[in-house]
């Protein structure tokens, strides 16, 4: 149970550096409003060496295209 809440934790940590990082180009460095990002709503790794099946890629396809229809304006 420890060893999983410390995972936790460390996926909440780079969850919150990489918002970080995302602002400080949106603003600081480039001040360019269309960077974005997308986290998706789970861990895909039901295939080989815990990498993504064919079925997780369906799903991680279907997932950023509705992500960027929604960004781009175009549903």
């Amino acid at each position: 149970m420890i060893l999983k809440r410390v995972g936790l934790l460390i996926g909440e940590i780079i969850v919150l550096a990489l918002n970080l990082s995302i602002e400080y180009f949106k603003t600081c460095m480039f001040g360019d409003k269309r960077i974005s990002h997308y986290f998706f709503s789970k861990q895909f790794h039901s295939g080989c060496g815990g990498h993504p099946g064919l079925e997780d890629h369906r799903q991680i396809a279907s997932e950023l295209t509705d992500h960027v229809r929604r960004l781009m304006k175009w549903q």
